[in-house]
């Protein structure tokens, strides 16, 4: 059960230090934020894929 709430808390925290990158880049650059997202969509479609 311990094992499972570890889980929940690595997920929970790597879900906020994620958005809260996002919304910086977003307050910085837009561009930044695009080519953020594009790198990790490909990077996520080669690991899947």
């Amino acid at each position: 059960m311990n094992q499972f709430r570890l889980l929940y808390v690595d997920y929970g925290l790597t879900w906020f230090v994620g958005s809260a990158f996002i919304g910086m880049l977003y307050d910085r650059t837009m561009i930044g934020l695009i080519g953020f997202a594009i790198t990790i969509q490909a990077v996520a479609m080669l690991i899947l894929f």
